[in-house]
């Protein structure tokens, strides 16, 4: 489902102004910024990467804290070093849960959950309702506001059985897992657990931790989950086991995906710096960012030329190609001199059929021009795909179910051996699930008609990394360059830089544009059967694509990838108007890979 968002941007003045040249091609400046106090300062826009819209609405915190008896008591060691009580008011504990609670605790959509662990109350809910005959752990605010005031009253005594805590969880889990079955939710929560302890398991339990761990992962099926844990003892303790307790605890973080903090040495402990995922430090990073314009192609001339209707094909060179056909159909008023490139076996192939520069889809209602060509001159080999009133462009990427179908590769390879797995197992091709099938940060449509109409590139991701005169195909790219004839366009000169993380979490980026050409380009008018309005022009206007796709802070080489975009349209001759990436709109859609074929 597209949801639109409107991305804020902390602005410092980016104004690029579109000026129409003679020459049917015009140069796009960035305008310079007046700032007495800062003369030198260029301009320039920050975009914070908010998180994808369907991530993190639901949430479930559950907090597992130790109440043994270190906490309240001075333990003397074998050494004879004694160590003072680790939380003997219960004020480091409490507090830490009760200002992160505070924070959030109008929030509707957060659950919360509250579990103890000793010897004498070994994984000890402090929420236990029942409803409707299934048990419940979570609560709502009020609820856990309750279960705050019960660990309050809660005596700190005897030892620290990991082990047990970690299987309590488990079964809170499973028991929230039944209760929403009985809801209707649009979407499974992300479950956040947090562990603190000020010391070691004494149940033994440091080498099979992990596994239980992996069982709190089987428990919440397909929902997120992180356990994130805290060690708060002020003193260096005697261990009986491998591992020392900080270590061991860090350790447990990284297993469950989550975070460790070290309080130690008697810092507060900051929840809020716990959370992975969700509502809260959602950390979603800029993967790549492009601005493309749509009506610029690479032409047979290999220069950037007009392609009015964005097929992938010069105006000039649809033209040449009808004058040809003409000339072999005996159309009056055709070239009498032999057509250069066109045989009378294309021409019969062609069946009096034309292209036009003013639609993508003037060949065949599944395929587009740039694909069509390739099939009739270039006798490349289309799909069966049947027209069942289903064919959609499902992910965006400006290619539909049948020219997905068209593209692919003898032996299909992804960024990731993972990712090139399933990409072979589903028979090397395009997906029409995932805009970028190869995940080399190029979409699907793009990687094709950028690249001569190659039906392999889109799903053979070192192709961009290659080198020629010098300089990356992904350069060309980025700069939107013929690789061929470099100086047929000036490069746009976009730097993507990174500045920092806000306040909220987010992944903030700088964001440049010296140049955008904009070309001369031909009415389209007609709605396209699969972009809909989005490709539509007046004369002399160009559709620009801006899109960026982003990944999570700790997965960012998988297949599941979101990207936002948008459709611009600006005119070659106006000058009081320009790309500006504020307050732009952009629609959302997200990537994935089939599980089978």
């Amino acid at each position: 489902m597209k949801k639109l968002y409107s991305i804020l941007f902390l602005f410092s003045s980016l104004l690029i102004v579109i000026i129409y040249s003679g020459q049917g091609c015009s140069n796009v400046p960035l305008e310079k910024l007046e700032a007495p106090l800062a003369p030198f300062l260029k301009p320039r826009s920050e975009l914070c990467v908010i998180p994808p819209a369907e991530k993190g609405k639901y949430t479930r915190v559950l907090f597992i804290v130790d109440v043994s008896g270190s906490n309240a008591t001075d333990v003397k060691q074998e050494s004879g070093e004694v160590v003072p009580a680790s939380d003997p008011t219960k004020d480091r504990r409490y507090n830490a849960m009760n200002k992160f609670f505070q924070e959030n605790k109008d929030n509707t959509f957060i659950s919360w959950g509250l579990e103890v662990f000793s010897y004498d109350n070994s994984g000890l809910q402090l929420i236990d309702n029942n409803i409707n005959g299934v048990t419940r752990n979570f609560g709502d605010s009020n609820e856990f506001s309750k279960a705050l005031a019960k660990f309050k009253g809660t005596k700190d005594s005897n030892g620290t059985p990991y082990l047990a805590a970690v299987s309590s969880a488990r079964k809170a889990l499973e028991n929230e897992v039944k209760y929403l079955k009985t809801l209707n939710l649009e979407e499974e929560p992300s479950y956040h657990i947090i562990f603190i302890s000020d010391g070691f398991p004494t149940d033994k339990s440091e080498e099979t931790i992990f596994g239980e761990i992996d069982l709190l992962k089987v428990a919440v099926g397909t929902g997120q989950l992180y356990l994130s844990t805290v060690y708060y003892n002020s003193a260096t303790q005697d261990s009986p086991i491998f591992i020392p307790p900080k270590d061991l605890l860090k350790k447990m973080a990284e297993h469950g995906k989550g975070r460790f903090q070290d309080a130690s040495q008697g810092a507060d402990i900051n929840i809020s710096d716990l959370i992975v995922s969700g509502i809260f430090k959602e950390s979603y990073w800029i993967k790549d960012f492009y601005v493309y314009n749509l009506n610029a192609s690479i032409c047979f001339d290999y220069k950037i030329g007009v392609d009015s209707d964005a097929d992938g094909m010069c105006d000039s060179d649809e033209q040449s190609i009808n004058e040809q056909l003409d000339f072999f159909d005996g159309v009056s008023g055709a070239a009498t001199a032999q057509p250069n490139g066109i045989t009378e076996e294309d021409a019969k192939k062609a069946a009096g059929r034309r292209f036009d520069p003013q639609s993508r889809y003037s060949f065949d209602t599944k395929f587009n021009d740039f694909i069509m060509y390739r099939h009739v001159f270039l006798r490349s080999t289309l799909p069966s795909c049947t027209d069942d009133g289903t064919i959609t462009d499902q992910d965006h990427d400006l290619l539909n179910r049948c020219e997905e179908e068209y593209l692919r590769a003898d032996s299909a390879q992804a960024i990731t051996s993972s990712w090139t797995e399933v990409l072979q197992i589903l028979g090397n091709k395009a997906q029409d699930t995932h805009f970028d099938s190869d995940g080399d940060g190029i979409i699907d449509s793009l990687e094709f008609l950028f690249f001569g109409g190659n039906k392999s590139n889109s799903v053979f991701s070192p192709n961009i990394v290659e080198y020629f005169n010098g300089r990356s195909y992904r350069d060309y790219f980025f700069e939107h360059q013929s690789p061929f004839v470099p100086s047929s366009s000036q490069p746009y000169q976009i730097k993507v830089e990174f500045v920092r993380k806000n306040e909220f979490g987010l992944v903030c980026y700088n964001i440049h544009q010296e140049h955008l050409p904009i070309l001369s380009a031909l009415t389209v008018d007609k709605s396209d059967p699969y972009a809909g309005d989005s490709l539509k022009h007046s004369a002399n206007q160009n559709v620009v694509m801006i899109y960026y796709t982003m990944k999570l802070e700790n997965d960012p080489s998988g297949p599941d990838v979101t990207m936002r975009y948008s459709f611009q349209k600006h005119s070659a001759g106006n000058t009081n108007q320009g790309v500006s990436y504020n307050d732009v709109e952009f629609e959302e859609v997200k990537g994935f890979m089939p599980e089978s074929p």
